[in-house]
């Protein structure tokens, strides 16, 4: 997975993270969930996939993305791998 380089171009588009005003609930904060839970730093548990969860998966960060990251790919795969690794 090519990590996301934080620059945070995505927020002012991102729908949760307008909500929410934490960066967490924004692909940034997603993506770096994931990448996380990707190394082994990060267990798989129902409060990962809860956050991951809220991402509309709208694409709109793909669209502004500076280095073409497949960012709701990488978040519902990491969802899948998760809800896999859980039971």
């Amino acid at each position: 997975m090519k990590p996301c380089i934080k620059c945070a171009k995505c927020n002012p588009i991102c729908p949760t993270f307008q909500e929410s005003l934490d960066e967490l609930y924004s692909a940034r904060g997603y993506l770096h969930l994931c990448e996380l839970f990707a190394k082994g730093e990060l267990a798989p548990s129902k409060e990962l996939e809860k956050i991951l969860q809220t991402c509309t998966l709208c694409k709109e960060c793909e669209k502004i993305c500076p280095i073409g990251l497949d960012i709701t790919h990488i978040i519902s795969s990491s969802i899948s791998k998760i809800t896999q690794q859980k039971k």
